[in-house]
C-alpha cells in the first residue's frame, strides 16, 4: 500500500515519521526496558545484543531483528512481562502516540494505517493467544503468511512477514 503511494505527502509523513516517532538507544546489560504492568507506550525492534522476556509461562530470549510489543501501535495494551537486556544492546523505539499523530497527517497514510489496524486486530480476536513479540527467525515468506501482510513490511518494503509468538491470554473470551 504505502510503498505504492510514492506522492509528496506520503514520503513527506515518512520522513517526519523518522523524525519524531522512531528513536535509537543503546542499552547496558540487565538494564530493564519495560515491566509487566506498564502502559505500553512504545513499540521496540532489537538492532544488536540480546533481551530476555519474562513471562508467567517462564522466559524466552529475544534476539536481533525482532519486532516487541507491536500490539500497542494498534490497540490500548498494557506490557503482559518484563523486558531486560542481557549485555550491551540496541533498540529502535516506535512511539506510539508520535507515530498514530505523524500517520494522521495525510489521509492516504491514516487510510493504509487503518486497513492495516482493522485487519491486524481482526486477526487478533480469532487467536486463542496473543503475541508479545515477532522474531525474524520465524518468519515465513509474506505471501505465505497467514496473518495480513506486516504494517512495517507495506511501509518499508521487506519482504518478510513474521509469524506470532504466542504467550498471553488463558482465556479465549478476553478477546470480545
Amino acid at each position: 500500500d504505502l510503498d505504492q503511494m510514492r506522492d509528496l505527502q506520503v514520503l513527506q509523513v515518512m520522513q517526519r515519521m523518522s523524525r519524531t516517532a522512531i528513536s535509537n538507544t543503546v542499552v547496558a546489560s540487565k538494564d530493564v526496558i519495560f515491566l509487566a504492568g506498564a502502559e505500553a507506550k512504545a513499540a521496540y525492534f532489537t538492532q544488536s545484543g540480546s533481551l530476555t522476556y519474562f513471562h508467567d509461562d517462564g522466559q524466552q530470549t529475544v534476539d536481533c531483528n525482532s519486532w516487541i510489543a507491536e500490539v500497542c501501535i494498534w490497540t490500548p495494551w498494557v506490557y503482559m512481562g518484563d523486558l531486560v537486556a542481557e549485555d550491551v544492546s540496541r533498540l529502535a523505539i516506535l512511539d506510539v502516540d508520535e507515530f498514530c499523530e505523524t500517520l494522521g497527517a495525510s489521509w492516504m497514510t491514516q487510510n493504509a494505517a487503518r486497513r492495516y489496524a482493522e485487519d491486524f486486530l481482526e486477526n487478533m480476536r480469532k487467536q486463542t493467544t496473543w503475541t508479545v513479540n515477532f522474531d525474524e527467525d520465524d518468519s515465513v515468506e509474506a505471501e505465505n503468511a497467514a496473518e495480513p501482510l506486516g504494517f512495517w513490511t507495506r511501509l518499508f518494503g521487506r519482504r518478510l512477514a513474521p509469524r506470532l509468538r504466542t504467550v498471553v491470554p488463558k482465556e479465549p473470551e478476553e478477546l470480545s
